[in-house]
């Protein structure tokens, strides 16, 4: 379930589906917290190649977004 409860500019986790698993997806917002909402239903209705490409596209608006899949 995705958890957005920090302020801007701190680690966001965001859980999505992976495999059948659950994977974390760390994101650091900076602009806006609630726009974050919008990327997790992207991340929640996809796949995880076209997550990758919402995180290439995404990033310029909230700069380092890293994945964690192990």
């Amino acid at each position: 379930m995705p958890t957005v409860e920090q302020p801007h500019g701190k680690k966001l986790v965001v859980w999505t589906p992976k495999h059948g698993q659950m994977g974390s997806h760390i994101h650091h917002c900076k602009p806006c917290v609630l726009e974050l909402y919008s990327l997790i239903q992207i991340v929640m209705n996809t796949n995880l190649n076209s997550f990758r490409t919402t995180l290439r596209e995404k990033k310029k608006y909230y700069g380092a977004i890293s994945l964690d899949l192990s």
